[in-house]
């Protein structure tokens, strides 16, 4: 995946890089993403925790975004829902040749999260955000 200044810039508006800010993300997000990430947190002294996908077992309730690249696994789409704090982010990067949009954002809706948004910015990846839906006293 090669970046243009632009998309990276627009990229990363999906975050907010506040002090001390916590991320998490599967091994296999590109190299790209990884880099742009990490040099945004060291600004605020923030966290990027990288993951195996078979290995996926981030702490409960402490990542402010979940990022995950070309898997809906059910149980890491679970364990991402666990992992982020009431009010954080999930943030998915699929191979638009591997993924269709639409069973995408069912999945993910399935999982528990809400206002799944597909944002077109990049040529080979879905890029969808959603939030993590809190359902007290349900």
């Amino acid at each position: 995946m090669k970046l243009s200044k632009k998309d990276a810039k627009l990229f990363l508006e999906i975050f907010k890089f506040y002090p001390f800010v916590k991320i998490a993300a599967t091994v296999d997000i590109p190299s790209e993403i990884s880099e742009l990430l990490n040099s945004e947190l060291q600004r605020c002294e923030g966290e990027l925790d990288i993951f195996e996908n078979d290995n996926f077992r981030p702490k409960r309730g402490v990542y402010d975004y979940v990022v995950i690249c070309d898997t809906l696994d059910e149980n890491i789409l679970q364990t991402a829902k666990n992992s982020l704090k009431a009010v954080a982010e999930l943030v998915v990067l699929l191979d638009k040749n591997r993924f269709g949009l639409y069973e995408a954002v069912d999945k993910i809706s399935e999982a528990d999260f809400a206002a799944a948004n597909d944002i077109d910015l990049f040529d080979e990846y879905h890029l969808i955000t959603a939030k993590r839906l809190l359902m007290y006293g349900v």
